[in-house]
C-alpha cells in the first residue's frame, strides 16, 4: 500500500486499505492518520468511515464510533453491516432500545432483499410489487413505494389495489385532488372502503367537512380524524343555524375522541395564515 501511495498519493482507497492494515497490526495512531487522509481525499468514502468507526470502537471512544457508523449508513443506507456495527456500540453503552431499533432495521433490509427478488421474478404479477411497496412504507420510504406501485400499474393498469396505494401516496404528498381522482377511478369499478377512507382524509385536509364526514361514514371509520371532521362540521352547522345537527355532530365527535375540542383548536391555529 505504501508503494501504491508513493505512486498515487491522492488515491483514497489506498489510504483506507493501509489504515485497515494498521488496525490489524495494532497501530491505532497510524490507522487514524491514514483513515483521516482517506476521508479528506474522499469525504464520501463509506469504507473509511466504517473502518474508523471500528477503530474508535476498539479504542473505547463509543460516541465517535457511533458518528462514523452513522455516516457510513447515510452513504450506504441498505447495507446491514453498518447497522450491526452501530448496534454493537449501543449494546456496549447499555442503550438497549437504540440497539433494538438497529436490529429491526437490519431485519427490514434483509426482508427488502427477499421481496425485491420476489418482485423481480414475478413476471406479469403485480402483487409482489404491492407487497414491496408496503414494505417501503414501513420505513417511510415513499420514493421506493412509488417505484414499486408504478411497476405494479405497468403490469396491470387496472389494478385497484395499486390505484388505492397510489392515492394514499398522493395524499401524503398533499396532492389531494389527484388522490381523490385515483379513488374515484376505483369506486367507479367497485365499492371500496379504502377508497372512501382516503377520500375522507383528503376532504378533511381540504376543510370540506361535509364530504369528509360522509366519506368516513362510508368507510366505517371510527378514529380521531373522524372526530375532528365531525367537530369541524358541527361548527359550520351551528353558524348556519342548524343547532340540532351541530349538537349531534359534537356528541359524535366527543364519543370518538374526548380531546377533540383541543385538537380542533390546535388544527385551526396551525391552519391560520401567518401575517408578515
Amino acid at each position: 500500500m505504501t508503494k501504491a501511495l508513493q505512486l498515487e498519493p491522492g488515491y483514497s482507497d489506498a489510504w483506507n486499505n493501509r489504515g485497515l492494515a494498521h488496525i490489524e497490526l495494532g497501530e491505532p495512531a497510524k490507522a487514524l492518520a491514514d483513515l483521516g487522509e482517506a476521508l479528506r481525499l474522499n469525504p464520501a468514502s463509506v469504507n473509511a468511515y466504517n473502518n474508523r468507526g471500528l477503530l474508535k470502537y476498539r479504542e473505547g471512544d463509543y460516541e465517535a464510533a457511533l458518528l462514523d457508523f452513522t455516516q457510513a449508513m447515510m452513504r450506504d443506507p441498505l447495507n446491514p453491516k453498518y447497522y450491526e456495527h452501530r448496534r454493537q456500540v449501543y449494546l456496549r453503552q447499555g442503550d438497549i432500545e437504540q440497539a433494538r431499533r438497529d436490529e429491526r432495521k437490519m431485519d427490514w433490509i434483509h426482508q427488502l432483499g427477499e421481496l425485491t427478488v420476489a418482485a423481480r421474478h414475478a413476471k406479469g404479477n403485480p402483487v409482489p410489487h404491492l407487497v414491496l411497496a408496503e414494505h417501503f412504507l414501513k420505513e417511510g420510504d415513499t420514493i421506493g413505494a412509488e417505484g414499486a406501485i408504478t411497476r405494479a400499474l405497468e403490469i396491470d393498469p387496472a389494478n385497484l389495489e395499486a390505484r388505492i396505494a397510489r392515492a394514499g401516496l398522493l395524499f401524503k404528498a398533499g396532492r389531494f385532488e389527484a388522490a381523490i381522482e385515483q379513488c374515484d377511478a376505483v369506486l367507479s369499478a367497485q365499492p371500496s372502503i379504502q377508497a372512501h377512507s382516503v377520500r375522507g382524509d383528503c376532504f378533511l385536509e381540504m376543510t370540506r367537512y361535509e364530504q369528509a364526514v360522509a366519506e368516513f361514514e362510508a368507510a366505517r371509520r371510527l378514529d380521531p380524524a373522524v372526530a375532528l371532521a365531525c367537530w369541524s362540521l358541527a361548527a359550520e352547522k351551528e353558524s348556519a343555524g342548524e343547532t340540532d345537527r351541530a349538537s349531534e355532530l359534537r356528541a359524535r365527535a366527543i364519543e370518538l375522541d374526548a380531546a377533540v375540542a383541543e385538537k380542533a383548536a390546535l388544527a385551526a391555529r396551525d391552519a391560520k395564515p401567518v401575517r408578515r
